[in-house]
């Protein structure tokens, strides 16, 4: 874009410059803006030498959402392939004429003979294409015939067919041919750009930004237990922007979040990276996220501590201003009454609440339950698990819920039953081998929508409840799991689940190809970070807090509280003798028990999961003469392990 300078360390003598300005004319001056599409990657900003000026772990989306940027209108910006676009959603009954853009900088504009609008600068032309338009009915996608319409000096409007849905959602999709960004918050020249037959920008530039986040403010991260000792004083010393980084380990507490503040578990407490799986971090207590906003809570495992009552997991509620901006991302979810608890108030709402990529099970009475939330923000449950609960998903009195791309299966009642909901969606779902209904609704009113499509709704007590039945789209088929055994629900190669999802390329998978129906298709899944815990006795708690691991015992009695369940604590050691350190179900002695003892003696290993034959010189205590008599045994040629007490 330079006439002139060279690029040099300094302001430019002499630079050319122009600016197209979209403005919504009589629009909302200030909107409220949302996040949609959490993303795995972080940003980083160092700027200058003061790390007190530094922001780290910056959140980036997919999507950006103005809110009610006219009234019942949104306007939402994203990504796609090489071209940036914006949409503008419109609510049912919101008259679209209300949408009018000026753009401040242009010479004029022009609509051309194939519909596109022609914006003419100083520079040349800049052509948005003809606008797409549609709405969703009863799960198929129809298209109107949207036009441009001038609407005065340099702004425009859209002019939409006479007779479409006015009680349907509605949106509007201009299309710009070829955007690219370049800038900070300070001044930024460019010098020189050209475009590759590839599309791609090569640009000559000087930028320079100034502090995103304002003098004042300054976003720091947290360590527990380093620099905390809790994960609760953590969070009441934080400010908003702050991050908590949470080492792995078992914290037995109750945490209570503060708006602004970011919770990540599964950190090394050596060097501070992030691995969920390898450095496991549980929360015994629950987690509540009271009236609050702009929270990510990620990289947990939470359940209820042995021998309390906590009813709910993660709950998230409001009493009087909305809960808006909150991600639950990344955790696994299990012992409770109810995992994750969204309730509002009739005009209380929690909004823009996303619940992703999370393992929730052995939850006695829901794996997810939510009330009153009548809002058209998005609430959005998505590539998450569920298995072995109650019940899986209950909704009540609510507006706009989207179920996507989630498996649901095994649990002892329903998958999901809705009640009191309008414009919800339920869409590319597993809902399988559950005891009681896979998908039904009771208590509706007229007019109220539900649409289900594209969801294996297979094997269940019955498929279908309430006034609930099949869509064309849907299908009952084995969805082929790797192994459901041991919780591994990927799909098999030849799974009838795979490339089976909605057709709409906004579904499809990380790889491009069509989405493949359940917790790991669609494009959140690319977001899976977490794997189940194992739990050798599929009691529901996972082995690593398990008070007995080789024997089911859910409620995790311990009469004596010596930290080992009822179950292992009396009579579990296998005639005749002693010696089965690690559990093995053969009731062998061999060198893996060797090793098991090894690594709890002195490595931080669990304990022997049966104390009886641990102690393997039944001298009542579990110590380094064990080992020595288990070494004699093995390989010496000494006396074998004496009887079981």
């Amino acid at each position: 874009m330079s006439t002139s300078a060279p690029f040099t360390d300094h302001e430019p003598d002499s630079i050319e410059t122009m600016m197209i300005k979209a403005d919504f004319v009589g629009s909302n001056p200030t909107p409220r803006v949302v996040g949609e599409g959490l993303l795995e990657y972080k940003c980083n900003y160092f700027l200058g030498n003061d790390p007190a000026n530094w922001r780290t772990d910056v959140p980036n989306y997919q999507a950006m959402v103005y809110e009610d940027i006219y009234p019942g209108i949104d306007l939402k910006y994203y990504g796609n392939g090489k071209q940036m676009e914006y949409d503008f959603i419109v609510s049912p009954g919101t008259d679209p004429s209300q949408i009018m853009v000026r753009y401040e900088g242009a010479k004029s504009l022009s609509v051309d003979a194939a519909g596109r609008l022609v914006v003419e600068t100083d520079w040349g032309e800049v052509l948005e294409q003809r606008p797409v338009v549609y709405q969703m009915s009863g799960g198929d996608r129809v298209s109107l015939a949207g036009e441009y319409v001038l609407k005065g000096d340099k702004a425009f409007g859209f002019e939409l067919p006479d007779g479409y849905d006015v009680d349907l959602p509605l949106v509007i999709d201009p299309t710009l041919v070829y955007s690219t960004y370049l800038g900070g918050s300070y001044n930024d020249w460019g010098f020189g750009i050209a475009v590759d037959n590839a599309g791609s920008a090569f640009e000559v530039t000087n930028t320079r930004i100034n502090n995103p986040y304002g003098a004042s403010q300054t976003c720091r991260s947290l360590h527990v237990p380093t620099e905390y000792l809790s994960i609760q004083s953590a969070i009441d010393s934080a400010t908003y922007c702050d991050t908590i980084k949470v080492a792995g380990g078992i914290y037995y507490e109750n945490v209570v979040l503060k708006s602004g503040v970011t919770l990540l578990g599964g950190y090394s407490i050596a060097n501070w990276t992030r691995d969920i799986n390898s450095q496991i971090t549980v929360i015994r207590g629950g987690v509540s996220l009271p009236n609050i906003h702009d929270v990510l809570v990620s990289g947990f495992r939470i359940t209820n501590r042995s021998g309390s009552i906590i009813p709910r997991g993660i709950y998230i509620g409001a009493s009087s201003p909305e809960s808006y901006g909150v991600i639950i991302s990344n955790n696994e979810v299990f012992g409770f009454n109810t995992g994750i608890c969204v309730w509002g108030q009739p005009n209380s709402v929690p909004s823009g609440c996303i619940i992703s990529n999370n393992i929730i099970h052995h939850n006695s009475s829901y794996g997810h339950f939510s009330r009153y939330l009548p809002s058209n923000l998005p609430r959005i449950i998505r590539n998450c698990l569920f298995y072995n609960n109650f019940s899986a998903i209950y909704p009540m009195d609510q507006i706009g819920l989207q179920i996507l791309n989630n498996t649901i299966v095994f649990q002892d009642n329903n998958g999901v039953l809705i009640h009191f909901n309008n414009y919800g969606l339920v869409r590319n779902n597993v809902i399988a081998f559950n005891d009681g209904c896979g998908i039904g609704s009771y208590w509706f009113e007229d007019g109220q929508v539900i649409t289900h499509d594209y969801n294996d709704v297979y094997s269940n007590d019955s498929d279908y409840c309430g006034w609930m039945t099949p869509d064309t789209t849907e299908f009952s088929l084995d969805p082929l799991f790797v192994n459901s055994t041991i919780k591994d629900f990927h799909l098999q190669p030849t799974s009838p689940c795979r490339d089976a999802g909605h057709p709409d390329s906004i579904y499809n998978d990380p790889d491009g190809t069509r989405n493949d129906i359940g917790a790991f298709g669609g494009p959140g899944a690319a977001d899976w970070m977490i794997i189940p815990l194992p739990d050798q006795d599929n009691d529901g708690v996972p082995d690593i807090i398990d008070n007995c691991p080789y024997a089911y015992n859910p409620g995790q009695e311990d009469a004596d509280s010596n930290g080992v369940g009822d179950a292992c604590d009396v009579g579990c050691c296998v005639e005749p003798t002693r010696g089965n350190v690690d559990g093995d179900v053969n009731d062998q002695i061999n060198v893996a028990d060797l090793t098991y003892l090894v690594d709890y003696l002195f490595r931080g290993g669990p304990p022997p999961p049966c104390p009886e034959e641990g102690d393997v010189n039944g001298d009542d205590n579990t110590n380094v003469a064990d080992l020595t008599y288990l070494v004699d045994y093995l390989f010496r040629g000494g006396p074998a392990p004496p009887p079981c007490p």
